[in-house]
């Protein structure tokens, strides 16, 4: 940047303040990899703590890529939309502390390529209001994209960042259509999907308690299709505030899997066999468990890694230490082959060791890799007393290996 940039930058800066109403400010420049300023920026911010926008004026880059505006005190997520002609990725900083006025570092946008899709439903209908989410295949990260959704012609452009990525369709729940995956998509170029037709859907729904009939929210409701064995993408597979959860699938056997977050001392459960034909309900009742575990989905395997991590996530809420037997094994659930990918290792667990988690390492070896390449399998993990040989939890999560 050269001097007069600088004295413009500086400028521009000063006639905005002076134009803010009295409060607390939040400014920066935003530019590209090549230090160029990105004009016409749009900033949304969101409360950290609940996921809430936080109304904003005047939250756009100006032509120097300076923004200037005023905010509430707080912890924000702040989001940075450029505009979709600019090629450019969208930018999230998480958890930025606001105390007074803040001056952030120059934002940096880097390189993105176009997606676009026709969405439309089993008649040839073009599909309103679907959301296209995407993340990073091999890392499971979910990326930023604003403008992801159809429009009223069944088109979406955005942008996103280059990379391997999991694109899954995901139809307004009200339209009664059922998600579709697109998985391992190469995105090094501008990508057309061209038509996308998703299937029509069945409604799952019910309730899902704990001891005394108590409602349990923030539940993940998994759904994973017997005959393939793949998960089934859903929109809005939580329970909600009071325990209820109404998911869109394809008709089919399935299998649905409850697990609750870690910290509410609940056993982990599953329900084969579910023949949905129609719309079913299915309500699940969850026990107390004194030993929880977990495996964190943190993506899929890549084929040029010679190992992968997983995160097993451990509690003990009795008044004394366990010696638990923990062993991880990788299943194919179509040709029910399997192999022991971890343990069985015993290990200590310390008297009231929660509410929060811990984490372990589990390196799964390379040469699981030819065994399952190119199918979903199933990841394992199996707790038991180590004294009495009794089961305490299992959890089931499913991967897919390229």
């Amino acid at each position: 940047m050269n001097l007069n940039e600088n004295l413009l930058g500086i400028i521009v800066l000063v006639v905005s303040v002076s134009n803010l109403a009295k409060g607390t400010t939040l400014s920066g420049r935003v530019v590209d990899t090549a230090d160029t300023p990105v004009s016409n920026v749009d900033l949304d911010l969101y409360d950290s703590a609940t996921g809430l926008p936080v109304a904003t004026t005047g939250d756009q880059t100006d032509a120097q890529g300076y923004f200037l505006f005023s905010v509430p005190l707080g912890t924000f997520d702040i989001r940075f939309l450029p505009p979709t002609a600019d090629r450019l990725a969208d930018v999230i900083l998480q958890g930025v502390s606001i105390a007074s006025n803040t001056t952030l570092p120059d934002t940096v946008l880097g390189p993105g390529f176009l997606v676009t899709a026709h969405v439309v439903d089993p008649q040839g209908v073009p599909v309103m209001g679907a959301i296209f989410a995407n993340a990073d295949s091999y890392t499971g990260q979910s990326a930023p994209s604003h403008g992801n959704a159809t429009d009223a012609n069944g088109d979406v452009a955005f942008v996103v960042a280059p990379g391997t990525r999991d694109f899954i369709v995901l139809p307004d729940r009200m339209s009664r259509l059922a998600a579709k995956a697109r998985l391992g998509v190469p995105v090094f170029s501008d990508t057309a999907f061209g038509r996308i037709g998703v299937d029509a859907g069945l409604v799952l729904s019910g309730h899902v308690s704990g001891p005394g009939q108590a409602a349990v929210a923030g539940v993940e409701v998994q759904v994973i299709d017997e005959a393939s064995g793949a998960f089934e993408p859903t929109l809005g597979h939580q329970t909600d505030a009071a325990g209820d959860y109404d998911v869109v699938v394809r008709p089919g056997v399935l299998t649905v899997a409850f697990e609750a977050p870690i910290d509410d001392g609940l056993a982990h459960g599953r329900v084969s066999h579910v023949n949905v034909t129609s719309d079913t309900t299915l309500d699940f009742s969850m026990t107390s468990t004194p030993v929880n575990f977990g495996i964190a989905r943190t993506g899929r395997l890549a084929p040029e890694q010679a190992s992968y991590t997983y995160f097993l996530q451990t509690r003990n809420d009795t008044s004394s230490s366990r010696s638990v037997t923990v062993e991880v094994v990788a299943m194919d659930p179509i040709l029910g082959r399997s192999r022991t990918v971890l343990g069985p290792s015993t290990r200590t667990m310390p008297a009231n060791f929660g509410p929060l988690t811990a984490t372990l390492s589990l390196r799964i070896p390379g040469n699981v890799h030819p065994r399952f390449r190119g199918r979903p399998i199933d990841l394992i993990v199996i707790g038991t007393d180590a004294t009495s040989n009794t089961l305490l939890d299992a959890d089931v999560t499913t991967i897919t290996v390229p």
